[in-house]
């Protein structure tokens, strides 16, 4: 929802615009504007901030396409200042047009970056190919842990889920194999504080295959 408002506000700005320029009209009461745009700026920075500390605790899509709205609104605000200012102290009508027109492209640019996060979250896509060899590389961080196979990995808002299938010996105990998932939990916990994470242990040249059709369809 955040996205579609975003779009269309830069649809429609965008579209006055464009009218604008090919019927372009003095600028009235420009000190006034700018004074707005000045107290706007300065209001919309100081939400940003505040946004930008939520959302490094939370993760929250949210909070993100809010923050991505507002970060918008900053840097058309800065272009209107300009436009303003150059149409009203210049007399060329035509370049509030043009800092409008720049205004929507930056409203419409924002709006996709936020459809494209929201996507990825509600369609349960993996995480990054960084984020998962960095997954991989925590949990086979111990010579014990022989390897990683089926990872699957997604992002829900402030969490992060991951099932991974961890290769051990054969040969050792249920209460070793126990104490070697756990301190492959905590390696990755501290990397990702926020995750929920599922490690099955198969030993070593002995496991069966497992998962049915859904395990094919994904991984075979």
């Amino acid at each position: 929802m955040q996205g579609g408002l975003v779009f269309a506000s830069g649809a429609l700005i965008g579209q006055e615009a464009i009218r604008a320029m090919f019927n372009p009209r003095p600028v009235e009461q420009g000190l006034l504007a700018m004074a707005v745009m000045v107290v706007s700026i300065v209001l919309t920075l100081g939400l940003i901030i505040a946004q930008s500390k939520v959302l490094k605790s939370t993760g929250s899509i949210a909070v993100s396409g809010d923050r991505a709205h507002y970060a918008a609104d900053l840097g058309s605000n800065a272009v209107a200042l300009v436009g303003i200012g150059a149409a009203a102290f210049l007399g060329v009508g035509w370049l509030d047009a043009f800092a409008g027109l720049i205004v929507a492209l930056w409203l419409i640019w924002g709006a996709i970056g936020v459809f494209r996060e929201a996507a990825s979250q509600l369609m349960d896509r993996e995480l990054p190919d960084e984020d998962r060899a960095r997954i991989v590389a925590l949990a086979t961080e111990d010579p014990r842990l022989l390897g990683v196979h089926q990872l699957r990995t997604r992002a829900s808002g402030p969490y992060v889920h991951m099932q991974m299938h961890a290769d051990l010996d054969a040969g050792i105990s249920l209460a070793e194999a126990h104490s070697i998932m756990v301190a492959a939990e905590n390696r990755l916990l501290k990397a990702f504080p926020a995750a929920d994470i599922i490690i099955h242990p198969d030993p070593r040249g002995q496991a069966e295959s497992h998962g049915g059709l859904f395990a094919e369809a994904q991984h075979g």
